[in-house]
C-alpha cells in the first residue's frame, strides 16, 4: 500500500552526483579548481552543467571565471553562486 510522507522527507530527488551540489547551491560563494570537478571537464562544460542543475532546483546561477595562468593559458578556478530568481542576483 502506498506510503504518504511530508515534504522534504524523500532525499533522492535530484539522484546520485559525484558533485555536493547541496553545498554549492546553498548561497554562498564558492571558488572552485579543477580538483574540486574533474580535471577531463573543462570550466566552461562545467558552468554548462551546473547551470542545468540549478536550475531543475529552482535556482539561478552566477560563473565567472577566474585566475588566469599565461604559461597554461588557461583559467585555474571558477566562482559560482546560487540565488532565487525571485529575490533578484545577490549584491
Amino acid at each position: 500500500m502506498a506510503e504518504r510522507h511530508e515534504s522534504g522527507t524523500f532525499q533522492g530527488w535530484y539522484g546520485s552526483s559525484k558533485f555536493p551540489w547541496d553545498e554549492w547551491l546553498d548561497g554562498a560563494e564558492w571558488k572552485l579548481t579543477y580538483p574540486d570537478i574533474d580535471s577531463k571537464m573543462g570550466f566552461t562544460d562545467f558552468a554548462k552543467y551546473a547551470h542545468k542543475v540549478a536550475k531543475q532546483r529552482g535556482l539561478r546561477l552566477r560563473t565567472k571565471r577566474v585566475d588566469w595562468d599565461p604559461h597554461l593559458s588557461a583559467w585555474t578556478a571558477m566562482w559560482i553562486q546560487a540565488f532565487d530568481p525571485y529575490d533578484g542576483e545577490p549584491g
